[in-house]
């Protein structure tokens, strides 16, 4: 409905300039309500809100400008710190229950107090967006019977289209405060409808709310709302504690901090045109044509759901400073590493499900409309070529392989047979490492995996008179190209085609649909299958409807994989070593979902995805979990305060990276020395596609909508 930028005026001062784009601006309805919410956020003023510097509710393109707030949003502290500690959430509480007192006081009902509406500044807790605020006793802008607001934190009143008061806000404060100490929101659902239902007539889970704090979050939630406390009742039982609110923050919130007060005197704002009609993206008409495109943190802060977070440098964030155990003086900067500045992005049409390669200084996409490989400069992140028709690349010990895609010949030249090939990394050029695959010839249809004198092919036998190839699991020296074996594979089973395959001492073990199966590395012989997936526990009409069990990881003699519960197998024998998580509660279709395993220094780390929700990051529960390797054994976990897709955790430099399901978080970390949340790397918001990651030493690649980007890991 608008867009916030990052402003300075003439004499240095920076606001959030609101703007309404002008479809909106044309309605009569929607004016009225811009111009409520410049008055009621005139009316909180600097101590609960943000300072309105000027505004003109009534122009061509209505405009509001406050005081720009340093800080994140709480749901973006809870995805960087994890759940807050009591101590903090009673901080939070204290200071959010006297803002409503003033707030009512003064008038006016929130209507729409979430996580996302409360900025974390060092000064203390600030409320924003007052875009659906009513002033008590005015004439409804909405229906009797139309639904208002955020599902998960309505009342039950606002739920049902009734009357929404001040009792109403203290409902929504129980569930911002439940989500502030459990990362979960007060009713998750997989809908809308399945949410409000729950609002009404469900009681919310506070089993891992903290037990000073269960009973005052209880009585906000209650249905009626004459039982809920007033806000004067609710400060006082919270009790903020002594010291600053800046101290009640955690590491990593500070860090935040620290780290968006730099930050913000490194912009340098551009003069951009009045939005458009279509408010679509725009180009500011002051940066040169070669310069690259700012980062979103960089361009704006903020965008999309409001103002941004708070504390202006006259709350102290810069100069906020905190005793160290040792007793020496320690910064907000000090606090934690934060999230790491992207080094470049490089933007296309790259496929996210094919993971990037990284070897030989670029990194390697594939395009998502052609069979096409585009080289990046890790250095630069430039563009140094493109390739195609290649179908597959693959990153050995001896270099880069690739094989063509015959099918995307270019018409009129002659016909090449799709054969292993050399990539050169440097230039892209190509060099054949077999003008052919065996006699009858094969051709590739992907490169597996290799081991230092072997590589690992998926092909296929073509058929006759128009019948669909023959495949073939095949094995290739990488300095000859010789064939050293091929065996046909079944069209179904456990030893059908691999989705995936790793090759460790002496095995080669490939991921079908049903199962693994393990075979000699040297000779391609069968050793033995697994049957890892029951179609039973399914209803799919066919085996590749089936949920596929996850990549396997191969150490000390152990098959490591996933698929309903995590194994391990003897590598030679087969035998079953250990299970875990069959009985793990879930609300997936056959029980619950694991992803691929990592394997590290003895441990099993595995994303576990208990729940089958299509709702926000804030209805998940997904988490970490750390098993020892040798035994199965339950380590520890980490739960996460948004949902994962269920990869195969990338180990680097003691963390544990992880990719969200969430249109703006790229990236999420965990310390594996804490177990806690070490940062999470926020960027422009896309559609909730998964992530494909690769490394190099000091980097970390993250593939995302066709973006790539370059992490710097410190």
């Amino acid at each position: 409905m608008g867009t916030v930028f990052l402003a300075r005026s003439p004499g240095g001062r920076t606001v959030a300039l609101k703007t309404v784009h002008p479809r909106f601006a044309a309605e009569p309805e929607f004016r009225i309500r811009f111009r409520l919410e410049a008055e009621a956020a005139r009316a909180i003023g600097a101590r609960h809100g943000a300072t309105v510097v000027d505004c003109d509710p009534d122009g061509a393109v209505p405009w509001l400008a406050t005081e720009y707030l340093l800080g994140p949003a709480l749901d973006e502290a809870v995805g960087l710190a994890g759940p807050l500690p009591e101590h903090t959430v009673r901080a939070v509480g204290a200071h959010l229950a006297d803002a409503l007192g003033e707030i009512h006081r003064t008038g006016i009902v929130h209507r729409d107090l979430k996580p996302s509406n409360v900025l974390l500044t060092a000064a203390g807790p600030k409320i924003i967006d007052f875009g659906i605020a009513r002033a008590l006793g005015a004439q409804r802008l909405t229906r009797t019977g139309q639904v208002v607001g955020t599902p998960a934190y309505m009342s039950p009143e606002q739920a049902t289209g009734h009357d929404h008061g001040p009792e109403g806000d203290v409902f929504a404060l129980g569930g911002v405060l439940l989500f502030a100490a459990t990362g979960r929101p007060p009713f998750p659902g997989d809908s809308a409808a399945d949410i409000l239902h729950r609002v009404r007539y469900g009681e919310p889970d506070l089993t891992l709310v903290p037990d000073g704090l269960r009973t005052v979050v209880a009585s906000c939630l209650r249905k009626e709302a004459a039982d809920r406390p007033a806000p004067s009742r609710l400060s006082p039982e919270l009790g903020a504690g002594g010291g600053t609110f800046a101290e009640s923050l955690p590491e990593a919130v500070l860090a935040d901090l620290a780290d968006r007060t730099t930050r913000l005197w490194d912009l340098q704002p551009v003069r951009s045109p009045a939005p458009g009609p279509d408010a679509g993206e725009r180009t500011p008409t002051d940066v040169p044509p070669d310069a690259p495109p700012p980062s979103r943190r960089r361009a704006l802060f903020a965008l999309g759901g409001g103002l941004l977070a708070a504390g202006a440098l006259a709350a102290g964030a810069v100069a906020y400073t905190r005793q160290d155990p040792g007793g020496g003086e320690r910064t907000a900067a000090d606090a934690g590493t934060g999230p790491p500045e992207a080094a470049w992005t490089f933007e296309g049409t790259f496929d996210n499900k094919v993971r990037p390669v990284a070897a030989g200084g670029v990194v390697l996409v594939r395009d998502a409309i052609r069979p096409r490989y585009t080289a990046v400069d890790v250095a630069t992140g430039r563009k140094k070529w493109t390739r195609d028709p290649l179908r597959d690349v693959l990153g050995t010990d001896g270099g880069l392989l690739a094989v063509l895609d015959e099918d995307e010949t270019a018409a009129g030249s002659s016909p090449v047979r799709p054969a292993l090939l050399r990539l050169d990394p440097e230039t892209g050029r190509t060099s054949p490492l077999h003008d052919s695959l065996g006699d009858p010839a094969l051709e590739p249809t992907a490169l597996l995996t290799a081991d230092r004198r072997t590589v690992y092919v998926l092909a296929g036998l073509p058929g006759r008179g128009g019948e669909p190839a023959r495949p073939f699991l095949s094995a290739y020296d990488l300095d000859s190209g010789a064939e050293r074996w091929r065996e046909a594979l079944p069209e179904k089973g456990v030893g059908a085609e691999p989705l995936s395959a790793v090759v460790e001492g002496g095995r080669l073990v490939c991921v079908t649909r049903l199962g693994l199966t393990v075979r000699a590395a040297d000779t391609g012989r069968t050793l033995y299958g697994e049957r890892l997936v029951d179609p039973a526990r399914y209803d799919v009409d066919e085996e590749s409807d089936l949920p596929a069990p996850s990549a396997a990881v191969v150490r000390d003699g152990r098959i490591h994989v996933s698929q309903g519960e995590v194994l391990a197998l003897d590598a030679r024998s087969g035998e079953t070593l250990w299970r875990w998580g069959a009985e793990e509660p879930s609300t997936w279709p056959g029980g619950p979902v694991y992803g691929a395993p990592t394997v590290q220094d003895g441990t099993v780390y595995v994303v576990a995805a208990p729940e089958d929700t299509q709702g926000t990051a804030e209805q998940a529960a997904w988490r970490l979990i750390a098993l020892d390797a040798a035994t199965g054994e339950f380590r520890w976990d980490h739960r996460a305060p948004l949902r994962l897709w269920p990869g195969e955790p990338l180990l680097r430099d003691g963390l544990a990276l992880l990719t969200p399901f969430d249109e703006r978080r790229l990236l999420y970390a965990v310390d594996l020395r804490d177990h806690r949340t070490a940062w999470t790397y926020s960027g422009p918001a896309h559609d909730t596609v998964s992530n494909s990651l690769a490394a190099t030493p000091g980097h970390v690649y993250v593939l995302r909508a066709g973006t790539l980007t370059a992490l710097p890991l410190r």
